[in-house]
């Protein structure tokens, strides 16, 4: 992580560097993209900072449906993906996104990923969009 003598915050908006792969998950600007994630999907739960236990509890909810991990864990690989992207991005060309950008472009890409690799996924952006646990068969 780069930070300049007079930085009191690294890229992700924490306020010294820790473990590496923590920023995907805690940082404030980072950890703001999982609420608004969580908050999409109308789930709430407490996210361990660990890669491997974040995704387990991420793409298996308890209390959802078996049908829906798959979703869901593609949904957690576009959030991964889009905050990797959006680090870099502040790192090599210092532009920065506010949250509701980076979440819009989780569920675009997470439905062009299921539009793309699931032939039963026959639903419209919108329909993604406003009602992703209806396309993932919860709640029917």
């Amino acid at each position: 992580m780069i930070l300049h003598n007079d930085d009191n915050l690294c890229v992700g908006g924490a306020v010294r560097w820790r473990r590496r792969i923590t920023f995907f998950f805690s940082y404030d600007i980072f950890g703001s993209v999982w609420s608004a994630a969580l908050q999409w999907l109308y789930i709430s739960f407490v996210a361990p900072t660990q890669s491997m236990y974040h995704i387990l509890q991420f793409g298996q909810m308890v209390g959802l449906l078996r049908s829906s991990y798959t979703f869901l864990q593609i949904i957690w690989m576009a959030c991964v993906w889009i905050i990797r992207k959006e680090r870099n991005n502040r790192i090599f060309h210092q532009r920065t996104v506010d949250t509701k950008t980076l979440s819009g472009k989780v569920k675009l890409l997470s439905f062009h990923w299921l539009r793309a690799n699931m032939l039963t996924f026959v639903f419209s952006y919108h329909e993604w969009w406003r009602h992703p646990l209806f396309c993932m068969g919860v709640g029917l």
